[in-house]
């Protein structure tokens, strides 16, 4: 995190190019943080720049180069442009940042000059991310569930991971051979399994299904097959299953009833090598080529809230390991969508409860935009977290959804809004009621509070009752046609399973916020 004076002094670097800008030059620029106040003192130090674009991600970036494409949008002038990444170090770097915007100030104009590139500007190649970012919106994620077997669109990752499913397949039916009367004299499948006990802390939704998805990466790359062992505060099948193969998949994983099937049976889980990687990111790079390469243990446990997709993917040991594979899914956008689409499905209560959520949502109009706001702190007998937002903070959220609105043209007769809060204090501000009055601004029908809990920080009976609401929250969070979001892992995982296209963060002046990178 740098200071203000430290951002100033970086702003200042990107004179080179701001005065160009000025002069009229074709050149937009785009700055990415995950620092949410960071990004509103440098929204106040760019305000004066329109063709300067700010985005906040809520996790650190690894595809910088395809953002930056993405959104400096197409060229406007018949001609070839450069599009470049700078990576500003944690501690700073103000003086290579100048020279890296004196060098491209330079090439405007001239671009078949011979670059000499310094070692944080990265030149973009040609790439298809925008056009991916597109078409993949479009797609119907996590939440959709076939009505009847057979049906639906075949996930995009079955015909990039076929050759890994049939492994698991077959190390599935190799376990549940061993398991009959008869027995399974062959060898034992080498498996890793993703933990989360109802004895330990594994996070919220958000921290387990980074987790989650990241064990998941590392079974794949390390040829291991993958499990679930989440029993806190419900076995997690209860609500959530594994993903039906359509009838779409066409001969790919024939006869198979499911595209991955995740589930444990009895005491599984309890063999093998135990790790714990919750809140330890360094430790569990570090030691990813023993955990993809060298670790021999047949069985490996792991409880892990870490997000580490790019890290696997990019580790030698992955691109030894998978080939091809490894950079076709760096290259895909919405990855951790594609991966929540390949293994799991609403089971048919929690679809039916979606359907209700969601149908309450839209009050009848043809858009949505959901509002998660996360305070943290204000409902203490049902959980309580650090403080993220303010009460206070809640119209400033309420004005982003307006001005997502007025940005994009949107008809207010069209847009209906869904207030996802942690509190049902938000139910007394009077722009809430205002908007409820005007047919404007929906909560989840019933028992509003019931989906106020926390998977890990709320008192087990609250969490059972009102873990069906709470993950209907977030799906319909997911089915949004845009997002305001809070600093907080439970709505942006959702907007990013979703591949909501349109994403803001509600506080800090309403940034733009990008929800397709890994």
């Amino acid at each position: 995190t740098l200071s203000k004076d430290a951002l100033l002094k970086h702003v200042s670097a990107l004179n080179p190019l701001l005065d160009k800008m000025a002069q009229g030059a074709p050149l937009k620029l785009v700055l990415v943080t995950a620092n949410p106040d960071q990004a509103s003192y440098l929204q106040r130090l760019i305000a004066n720049h329109d063709r300067v674009r700010l985005v906040w991600r809520r996790f650190a970036l690894f595809n910088a180069a395809e953002l930056a494409v993405t959104f400096a949008g197409p060229s406007q002038i018949d001609a070839s442009r450069v599009v470049a990444a700078f990576q500003v170090k944690p501690s700073g770097d103000a003086s290579e940042l100048h020279a890296a915007a004196t060098l491209m100030a330079q090439l405007l104009g001239s671009t078949s000059a011979k670059i000499v590139w310094p070692p944080n500007l990265h030149p973009a190649g040609a790439s298809q991310w925008p056009e991916l970012v597109h078409t993949l919106a479009a797609r119907p994620g996590v939440a959709f569930r076939a009505a009847r077997p057979g049906e639906g669109p075949c996930p995009e990752l079955v015909s990039i991971l076929k050759d890994y499913l049939d492994f698991h397949r077959s190390a599935r039916a190799k376990l549940l051979e061993q398991a009959t009367k008869s027995g399974y004299k062959g060898p034992l499948p080498r498996m890793l399994i993703y933990r989360c006990s109802a004895m330990g802390f594994c996070g919220g939704h958000g921290d387990r299904l980074n987790g989650l998805l990241s064990v998941f990466l590392m079974a794949v790359a390390s040829r291991r097959a993958f499990f679930i062992d989440a029993a806190r505060p419900v076995p997690m099948h209860l609500l959530l299953h594994p993903r039906r193969r359509p009838d779409a998949c066409g001969a790919m994983l024939e006869n198979a009833e499911f595209l991955l099937d995740w589930r444990t049976h009895g005491a599984v889980a309890l063999a093998g090598r135990r790790t714990n990687y919750n809140d330890r990111y360094n430790d569990l790079v570090a030691e990813l080529p023993w955990i993809l390469g060298q670790e021999e243990e047949q069985v490996v446990v792991m409880h892990s809230n870490q997000r580490v997709t790019a890290a696997v993917l990019q580790s030698p040991e992955a691109q030894a390991l998978m080939g091809p594979r490894a950079k076709q899914l760096l290259g895909r956008p919405y990855l951790h969508a594609a991966m929540l689409e390949l293994l799991f499905e609403p089971s048919e209560l929690l679809a039916q409860r979606h359907q209700e959520v969601l149908e309450a949502a839209l009050l009848g109009r043809r858009k949505l935009i959901a509002v998660h706001f996360r305070a943290g702190d204000q409902s203490p007998q049902r959980w309580s977290d650090p403080r993220r937002h303010g009460l206070g903070d809640l119209d400033a959220f309420l004005a982003c959804a307006q001005g997502l609105e007025q940005r994009h043209r949107w008809k207010d007769g069209d847009v209906a809004w869904y207030l996802a809060a942690d509190t049902a204090e938000v139910g007394s501000s009077l722009v809430v009621n205002e908007l409820i009055k005007r047919g404007k601004l929906a909560f989840l029908p019933g028992d509003q509070d019931a989906a106020i809990i926390h998977l890990d920080r709320s008192p087990l009976p609250i969490a059972v009752m009102g873990l069906t609401d709470t993950w209907a929250q977030w799906l319909t969070i997911a089915s949004a046609d845009a997002v305001i979001l809070s600093a907080s892992n439970f709505g942006v995982t959702a907007a990013e399973a979703g591949r909501v296209p349109l994403a803001y963060l509600g506080a800090n002046g309403c940034l733009e916020s990008d929800l397709t990178a890994i």
